[in-house]
């Protein structure tokens, strides 16, 4: 199935891109961040993961989700972007 992956931040940075269309054999979040991983690295994966959780913001189709299991869709969109901290 194909999803729309947008990269914003950090992701952007590792990816080189803004966004692109991937070709997923798998239908969960985890197989499309496999996949990423595969493609972009040990840097993508050290972004992706932070003590065996996900550790950046993710939207699918502007929800967003935090299960590796989550099951996407055919079209779905999914955005990685890095939460920013900040005041006191």
């Amino acid at each position: 199935m194909k999803v729309k992956v947008k990269y914003l931040s950090r992701a952007r940075e590792i990816s080189k891109k803004l966004e692109e269309e991937v070709n997923l054999d798998g239908s969960s979040l985890e197989d499309l961040i496999d996949l990423l991983i595969l493609k972009y690295g040990e840097t993508f994966e050290r972004y992706v993961y932070s003590s065996n959780r996900l550790n950046p913001l993710i939207l699918v189709d502007g929800k967003m989700v935090n299960d590796k299991e989550y099951k996407l869709k055919e079209g779905s969109e999914v955005v990685f972007m890095s939460a920013i901290g900040g005041g006191n």
